[in-house]
């Protein structure tokens, strides 16, 4: 990609084949763009599941709304794409692939990544379960409880597992994960619920940012069935 006279760009975010639903996939692939873009920029995110490996397709405007500035593609800018959706993918115990031009972790980190046995990954796999899985704040905490973790609240809340020594602070989990983006994300349930039922069958989700009003989306929604 260069800079050019593009209207948009186009991403493809693929996993390994079994190692990944396409529920999970999909909400990866949001908070890969949401890092990528910035908010800046407005993109379509759509998650396929017609291949044997299932993947996001990300398109977003060259253009963005906030400044009208263009988005600078380069290699250092797709490096850093790549770091971020590695990452992403490390976070959550799934294999990397995309090259970074940089030096890997090591042999220890790595094993840990796959092997879940850092707090932090299993923590970020027991808060995602628990936002798809609720309807409100109060009972995504809940959901929390069951799950077997100690909440601690007050300025920062953080989580601790039945056998882990210290708490983890939501805040340290990246910030996908504060408190805010939290609320954030339970907001948005009901609206990604309504959208994926419009889906065809090879598309598994999709989503579009920045979002329109839920009111908007749900009489879009009752007009179309009419």
């Amino acid at each position: 990609m260069d800079k050019g006279d593009n209207l948009a760009f186009h991403l493809i975010q693929s996993f390994k084949p079994g190692e990944i639903d396409a529920e999970t996939a999909h909400r990866l692939g949001q908070q890969f763009a949401d890092e990528v873009l910035k908010g800046k920029y407005e993109y379509v995110i759509s998650t396929h599941v017609d291949k044997d490996h299932i993947h996001n397709h990300i398109l977003f405007n060259a253009a963005s709304f906030v400044s009208n500035h263009k988005y600078v593609s380069n290699k250092r800018s797709y490096h850093k794409i790549c770091r971020i959706s590695n990452r992403i993918c490390q976070e959550n115990g799934l294999a990397t692939s995309m090259p970074t031009g940089e030096k890997g972790k090591s042999y220890k980190e790595n094993m840990e990544y796959h092997r879940g046995t850092s707090w932090k990954v299993k923590l970020r796999v027991s808060i995602d379960k628990a936002i798809w899985s609720s309807i409100n704040y109060e009972e995504f905490l809940q959901k929390m409880q069951l799950a077997g973790y100690e909440i601690r609240q007050g300025k920062n809340l953080s989580f601790r597992a039945p056998e882990q020594k210290n708490f983890t602070y939501m805040k340290s989990l990246g910030s996908y994960y504060t408190e805010e983006n939290v609320r954030l994300r339970l907001e948005k349930i009901v609206i990604r619920r309504k959208l994926r039922s419009l889906c065809p069958e090879k598309l598994a989700c999709i989503s579009i940012s920045p979002p329109i009003s839920q009111q908007a989306i749900v009489n879009a929604l009752n007009a179309g069935q009419n």
